[in-house]
């Protein structure tokens, strides 16, 4: 019968089997620290403001940390490795504000 061994080699001390390396996943995670990356977190009805423009992501998100690619034209709303929305930007300039206020807990009292 193949696969049968005889009960002493239960007894005997096998070698590990070697580990293999843990994946290099950096090409996955993408680089979004410029200056033209900015946070957003998604409000309670699923709307983010950016540059006082308003966009709909899905109330399914809300609460949920969005990334926004700014253009001259364009705003992509990224959510980790998934593209939300590509919309046309109305406004023009520079985003004032990269990274949104986290909103503060209420102390219990």
């Amino acid at each position: 019968m193949i696969g049968m061994q005889p009960p002493a080699t239960r007894f005997y001390r096998r070698d590990p089997e070697p580990a293999s390396p843990e994946p290099d996943t950096t090409a996955l995670t993408p680089d979004r620290g410029g200056d033209d990356w900015v946070g957003r977190r998604v409000a309670s009805n699923g709307v983010i403001s950016v540059d006082w423009q308003q966009l709909s992501v899905g109330k399914h998100r809300a609460g949920a940390q969005v990334d926004v690619h700014v253009t001259d034209q364009l705003l992509q709303i990224w959510h980790g490795s998934e593209l939300l929305k590509t919309v046309k930007r109305d406004g023009s300039g520079e985003v004032r504000k990269k990274r949104a206020a986290q909103p503060r807990t209420r102390a219990l009292i």
